[in-house]
């Protein structure tokens, strides 16, 4: 067949056609794989966009912290530093204390020093203390108190009692009293009573300090107040019995250096012990040294029983022994009477008394021993004198 023959042509022209369609069918294909391609190409540059705007918003935090961490640190460097000058001061505040310290340990060991050398000096001291301590403190677990009352007053009550195994007196305050007026009162009778030795002054045998002052001293059988109420003094009693009183007054007139005023003489404070027979008769002993006091420093205004009190006694000057004088002139009255005076009485029982002996030897010295002007009044001694000669 020639070339170019139709017949040839239209097999060009089939296969150009079925290449134009497989090039349309390629196309078509590569028309959906560019299109997919530009889809997904799309969806890259949106994820692109989207990791690009995240990128920034990273990169924007980022610069944040690295800014907070900026502030932070350089917070942190001015903290640093602040610490810094605080630990510089502190360690010259150390320093400082450390020096302190060290003063204080010297002064401190100073003290020490002083403190055992102040130790030694009270121990040594106590020792002394324990020279001069007085004998007559005893301690209240000692005595046994019994329910035999011997008397009672305004000050409290004496009652039997044993002590270290010796039935005595036990003088016991009342609570009521106690104060540091009369604690002072107390201690100054205990310290007369302990100085004061003679066989016509009840014997003291020591007192408690400890709560309510209890005295012990020895046990009487009465008091010449309770013997007078009950009778009357026989004849050849008088006289023994005004001669001990007035042996113990003369003693306290007559201790030196000081002399003890007793400014409570009465008959309640003389007691009594009954003597064998076949004599028989009272031993006297003056008791009860509360109002005691020494004659340098007896100032106080009414001591003792007012009945027996003389007229000085009233104020504060002229306190001499001749205070006891009187009170033992009114004593002796009342012992040639059985019964107790005042003073308006007295006069008219020594004008003119129908006294017999032995209680006529005593008219003089009461009448003497009564005057109202103490320089008149008799000393203890020449009274005693007298009595001894008329017994």
């Amino acid at each position: 067949m020639a070339e170019g023959s139709p017949t040839s042509i239209q097999v060009n022209q089939r296969k150009i056609t079925e290449q134009v369609s497989s090039l349309g069918t390629g196309l078509a294909t590569l028309q959906k794989a560019l299109e997919a391609l530009t889809i997904e190409v799309g969806t890259s540059q949106d994820a692109l966009h989207t990791r690009s705007a995240r990128v920034d918003r990273l990169e924007d935090e980022v610069r944040g912290y690295k800014e907070s961490v900026g502030g932070k640190i350089s917070s942190q460097e001015k903290r640093t530093a602040t610490m810094e000058q605080r630990l510089t001061k502190l360690e010259q505040t150390v320093g400082n204390c450390e020096k302190e310290n060290c003063q204080l340990q010297s002064e401190l060991q100073a003290q020490a020093d002083t403190i055992q050398r102040l130790r030694a000096e009270v121990t040594s001291l106590h020792a002394m203390l324990q020279l001069v301590q007085p004998n007559w403190i005893i301690s209240a677990e000692e005595i046994i108190i019994g329910d035999h009352e011997l008397g009672r007053g305004s000050w409290g009550y004496v009652r039997e009692a044993t002590f270290r195994g010796r039935t005595v007196a036990a003088k016991c305050s009342h609570t009521e009293i106690i104060s540091v007026y009369n604690s002072r009162l107390f201690h100054r009778e205990m310290v007369i009573a302990s100085q004061c030795r003679h066989p016509n002054l009840l014997q003291f045998i020591g007192a408690t300090l400890q709560g309510n002052p209890i005295i012990i001293t020895e046990l009487m059988e009465t008091s010449l107040r309770s013997l007078l109420q009950q009778q009357a003094l026989e004849h050849h009693h008088i006289l023994p019995i005004c001669r001990d009183v007035a042996m113990a007054i003369n003693y306290l007139h007559n201790l030196t250096p000081d002399p003890v005023i007793h400014r409570d003489v009465s008959s309640s404070n003389v007691l009594l012990n009954s003597l064998p027979l076949p004599a028989g008769g009272w031993l006297a002993k003056l008791s009860d040294y509360g109002s005691a006091n020494f004659a340098w420093r007896s100032h106080t205004i009414g001591p003792g029983c007012p009945t027996y009190a003389a007229p000085e006694a009233s104020s504060v000057v002229n306190h001499t022994p001749k205070m006891d004088v009187y009170s033992y002139g009114v004593l002796l009255l009342e012992v040639c009477t059985g019964e107790l005076p005042d003073y308006p009485s007295m006069a008219g029982i020594l004008a003119a008394p129908n006294w017999e002996p032995p209680r006529s030897h005593l008219i003089q010295v009461i009448k003497d021993s009564v005057k109202l002007n103490y320089q008149e009044r008799p000393t203890m001694q020449f009274i005693l004198d007298h009595i001894s000669r008329a017994l």
